[in-house]
């Protein structure tokens, strides 16, 4: 989702304005871990593509999705949920090699309808 989101905020770079009081260093703190969420059967973003990222970063930490779709955010899962939540909150990263399922599988008779 990364470039689709990020062209999506491009007008934002040629906004006609500038902050009064912009922070432009020095920057000390340093960077909080990275929580990284990929299904194993990502259209968009091949598995390993995450994998090999979180591998090689320090702090960083990848949850496993079970299931099919782009994004957790379209294929809903209560464990990935949890995590995220705890993460924001707190800073707190899943334990290495979580994994999750999602909530309802795609095309399942029990999956519900937008608006349903």
């Amino acid at each position: 989702m990364g470039r689709y989101w990020t062209w999506l905020a491009e007008p934002c770079a040629t906004w006609p304005t500038r902050a009064a009081d912009r922070h432009t260093g020095p920057w000390k703190r340093p960077a909080p871990p990275l929580l990284a969420v990929n299904t194993t059967f990502a259209p968009a973003i091949p598995y390993q593509q995450a994998v090999d990222p979180t591998r090689h970063l320090a702090d960083a930490r990848l949850v496993t999705v079970r299931g099919y779709g782009h994004t957790t955010l379209l294929n809903p899962s209560s464990c990935v949920g949890g995590h995220e939540v705890r993460y924001v909150l707190s800073g707190a990263l899943p334990p290495r090699g979580a994994v999750c399922g999602q909530d309802v599988r795609p095309f399942a008779p029990d999956a519900r309808a937008p608006g349903k």
